[in-house]
């Protein structure tokens, strides 16, 4: 019996990212890709008709305390982020590879969500800097390759 390797693969879903509610008070390490400005709203406008500008980056976001419900990765991106503040933040890290770290919640936690109170990252603590260095610490053990044998040429 021959083995038949089939040329086609099964058809992905399209990517699936968390929104920012599902990662609320969860530690992230947000890493800004790309920066694209002034992209026309399709839900709020000027007075003047005209839709409202707003930036948007695209981001890698690692989830480092754990799994999120309902997806199988830790690691998303990259994926679009949006919120004015949250683009605030990331904006002066952008261009230098840097990346921040942070817990994902609203700019005031005791207010409702919405206009006026918009997503954003809360300076980590050292507990949650430990957490990050573990997990990270952890992908490079994970990462690391066994090193090459020594071999002798002239060994029989």
């Amino acid at each position: 019996m021959s083995e038949y390797e089939d040329p086609f693969e099964d058809a992905k879903p399209a990517a699936q990212f968390p929104s920012m509610e599902q990662l609320k008070g969860r530690l992230v390490m947000v890493k800004p890709v790309k920066l694209t400005e002034n992209i026309p709203s399709t839900k709020y406008k000027n007075s003047d008709g005209t839709p409202v500008l707003s930036d948007r980056i695209d981001a890698v976001v690692t989830v480092v305390d754990g799994p999120v419900p309902d997806f199988a990765d830790t690691e998303f991106g990259p994926m679009w982020i949006s919120g004015s503040y949250q683009v605030t933040q990331l904006k002066p890290v952008l261009g230098r590879n840097g990346t921040i770290l942070g817990r994902v919640n609203l700019k005031n936690p005791k207010q409702a969500k919405g206009q006026g109170n918009p997503w954003g990252f809360e300076a980590p603590t050292e507990a949650d800097k430990q957490t990050a260095r573990d997990y990270l610490a952890g992908k490079r053990v994970a990462a690391a390759e066994a090193p090459a044998q020594d071999t002798n040429p002239w060994a029989k």
